[in-house]
């Protein structure tokens, strides 16, 4: 949830019931503002330096080249992404998708959102990362809406056939950070 604390992301429904049901990490904290310092520190343990979220192309590396390296299958599914993962449209945020800083190019690992349905019913990647757009991701628009969001794509997640050991949510920007874990 983008620019929410911990208790208006809670407020949401569905979140609550999740948080409810699951673990909570209320002490999980981001390193930085804005939000593209996080995202990088989240993927490869450093900021790089970074205070903006502008484009910065990177070295080669991060979470997906390490993913890639070790043989094991990744998606990153962007929703909004109607075109490279550098020059999307709004309600698409290159800077909440960490994957193309590193190289400086779009991995081919990182897709647009609508392959996310197929994909599900199919061979499940060995880790899969989410970003909402702009609107459902709640830096747009309100928690209620972001919440119906969560409660339409975490079902389609907890129901493949995937052994999923963790899934987390995560609010920004704010003095805590909730995580959710699945058993």
């Amino acid at each position: 949830m983008e620019n929410r604390s911990y208790a208006q992301a809670i407020a949401g429904g569905y979140t609550a019931k999740l948080a409810s049901q699951y673990s909570v990490a209320t002490d999980y904290h981001g390193v930085s503002h804005p939000s593209l310092p996080n995202y990088l520190a989240l993927t490869s343990g450093s900021t790089w330096g970074i205070g903006d979220d502008g484009w910065h192309p990177l070295p080669a590396g991060g979470l997906g080249a390490q993913l890639t390296a070790a043989g094991m299958s990744w998606r990153a599914y962007m929703e909004g992404m109607s075109g490279s993962c550098t020059k999307s449209a709004y309600p698409y945020a290159v800077k909440h998708n960490p994957f193309p800083y590193y190289g400086a190019a779009c991995p081919d690992q990182v897709v647009p959102f609508s392959q996310f349905d197929h994909d599900m019913s199919g061979t499940i990647p060995n880790f899969v990362w989410i970003t909402p757009d702009l609107c459902h991701d709640g830096h747009d628009c309100s928690t209620a809406v972001a919440d119906q969001w969560l409660s339409q794509i975490v079902p389609k997640i907890t129901a493949t056939t995937a052994a999923a050991a963790l899934m987390l949510t995560t609010t920004t920007r704010c003095l805590h950070r909730s995580r959710i874990a699945s058993d």
